[in-house]
């Protein structure tokens, strides 16, 4: 057995630890847990020093992404990737890659720490981008496919990318861009200035990998988040974070295998998994592309989400597992309703990224009885979950977000930076192996957002009395729409350059498929007439489209604030009840 399984087996309290964990019910969470951090388990904790600092990390978890790949070898012909009417086996994935990072460092001389930049929809041409650049040591910088111009030129500039690997959607925007670096075009007749992606797939110049130096701290990832002053910052990720990510995962399904029970999985059988999320999401590229590659599992791909093609796509590939937004989750409920669909296969669903509303787990739970349901918080700057919660604790308590991973501590804080009591809101902060130490060239945002050692989630919440983590609200003025972040001063300052605005305020609503929706509040200068027509109109080709308000309300009267100025926007959210342009 490779590391692409659990390669442990350890009696447990009369069940078999292997790549699922399977046996009797066990109905407390703590007794669980216990059993499956005992020493010589696959989930045995040990003190690591990280960033001169020591935190719990796996003593089990692969040292670097590298040993990931090459672990898959021992997957051979089983099918790796699905999309549309092409299937990439687990070998031919490997020579893809073996060809492409050669090609990577032959033609454009990528090396350890190079950023080479991803801007394309969830093609298989991602993952084995994506692989290959991890092979070599360098760092992948996976750009939201959904920005504008402007948006994906920041990315590559602050990046520092020495290659950019597009689509056409996103060369045609930026092609003409002065100083950019070189590119690799993707499914396109799109030659000018770029490579094509198949052009450099060619076995007869692979070869085998070169044998590189990964240590856990060095980094493998730079994701863009929206910072404190609506500029995206930068969120370097290290081989660590991303393999404790993996471990992690692993932890929590367990645990709601165990806990509920769950069946022990026939044979051999190929497990199988249906990314729903953006490849350049954390959810898609870590739950989706590192926990899926790590297990041998199937991973199939979508051109774009469409919940009647989800659906044949379960029956069709016979999906176990699926990780979504709420309303993504939504939607595929709905058709399964209207379908009379029942789904045999699929085992495990997972929704995250955006809050979850407690009447859409009451609904999957309805419609999808033998399913085991779960959640978990996460951010990019965590590598996504370091909570979770399954099964009967979950439906039990839907507006949870569940229990910290054995190897993330969080903490409540209030405004004096004090630890408050169980039961009392507070100031989320966290710290791990699996969380970020500082951010990409942004001293002024490692500042804010961390104490010492402790990230500034933004998040206030509270822990009950069995530890489990509920979210109430978000100090940032963050806007969670569809798992999508919208930070509200990048809105607000694109609103504010339209012609007549005096000044205006964005906020979140409530949705019951999105979590929430952006809406703003403008007010004009005395004597200007601001169309809201023609406002939403300018929005959707300066920002990307889930950044657009839903609904834009005219005020007469100045925005309210307080002593200090601030915006009082609480004030303003009454005001935000009708129908707005769309």
């Amino acid at each position: 057995m490779g590391i692409g399984e659990i390669s442990y087996t350890v009696p447990v309290s009369g069940f078999t630890v292997g790549n699922y964990w399977i046996g009797p019910q066990m109905s407390d969470l703590g007794a669980i847990r216990a059993e499956l951090l005992r020493p010589g388990s696959p989930f045995e904790v040990e003190a690591q020093t990280v960033d001169g600092r020591q935190v719990r990390c796996w003593k089990h978890a692969p040292g670097n992404l590298r040993e990931v790949l090459d672990a898959t070898r021992q997957f051979n012909e089983q099918t790796y990737l699905v999309y549309e009417n092409e299937r990439i086996s687990y070998s031919r994935h490997y020579q893809a890659v073996e060809s492409f990072a050669a090609a990577l460092t032959r033609r454009f001389g990528v090396e350890p720490g190079d950023r080479v930049a991803l801007a394309m929809r969830n093609y298989p041409e991602f993952v084995i981008a994506f692989w290959s650049v991890i092979a070599l040591g360098a760092v992948v910088v996976p750009l939201n496919a959904w920005w504008r111009r402007e948006e994906l030129l920041f990315g590559v500039s602050d990046s520092g990318a020495k290659l950019l690997i597009a689509d056409e959607r996103r060369l045609t925007q930026i092609h003409d861009a002065p100083s950019l670096p070189p590119c690799v075009s993707v499914r396109t007749s799109f030659r000018e200035n770029c490579t094509r992606f198949g052009d450099l797939l060619d076995p007869a110049r692979a070869l085998p990998l070169p044998e590189i130096d990964i240590e856990p701290d060095h980094p493998a990832t730079l994701f863009y988040t929206s910072g404190t002053t609506g500029s995206p910052k930068g969120v370097l990720g290290t081989h660590r974070h991303l393999c404790s990510t993996i471990w992690t995962s692993n932890f929590g399904i367990s645990v709601g295998r165990l806990a509920s029970g769950a069946p022990t999985p026939a044979g051999d059988r190929q497990n199988s998994a249906l990314v729903t999320a953006p490849l350049f999401h954390v959810i898609g590229c870590f739950s989706g592309i590192l926990v899926s590659t790590f297990h041998g599992h199937k991973l199939t791909l979508m051109y774009k989400w469409n919940p009647e093609q989800a659906a044949r796509l379960i029956e069709q590939e016979k999906i176990n597992s699926m990780v979504m937004v709420p309303t993504v989750a939504s939607q595929l409920l709905t058709v399964i309703d209207r379908q009379g669909l029942a789904l045999p296969s699929l085992e495990r669903l997972s929704v995250g990224g955006a809050p979850v509303p407690p009447a859409l787990v009451k609904r999957a739970r309805k419609l999808l009885p033998n399913v085991i349901i779960g959640t978990g918080w996460g951010m990019t700057e965590t590598a996504s979950p370091s909570t979770h919660v399954f099964g009967e604790d979950f439906v039990s308590r839907p507006d949870c977000v569940g229990l910290p991973s054995p190897v993330c501590e969080v903490r409540l804080i209030d405004e004096n930076g004090a630890d408050v009591e169980r039961g009392e809101h507070g100031e989320l902060l966290a710290r791990g192996p699996n969380v970020i130490t500082r951010y990409w060239n942004n001293p002024a945002a490692d500042r804010e957002e961390f104490i010492d050692g402790w990230l500034r989630t933004g998040d206030v919440g509270w822990l009950d009395e069995r530890g489990f983590l509920y979210l109430s609200d978000r100090v940032k003025d963050m806007i969670i729409r569809g798992g999508e972040n919208v930070h509200s001063v990048e809105v607000e300052n694109m609103i504010l350059s339209f012609d007549g605005v005096e000044e205006c305020a964005v906020f979140a609503r409530p949705h019951a498929e999105l979590g929430e929706e952006v809406v703003a509040v403008v007010v004009a200068f005395d004597d200007a007439d601001v169309n809201l027509d023609a406002l939403q109109a300018y929005l959707k080709e300066r920002l990307a489209y889930f950044k657009v308000p839903s609904l834009l309300t005219l005020r007469r009267q100045p925005l309210p604030r307080n002593a200090a100025g601030k915006v009082l926007k609480h004030e303003l959210k009454s005001s935000a009840s009708g129908p707005g342009p769309r």
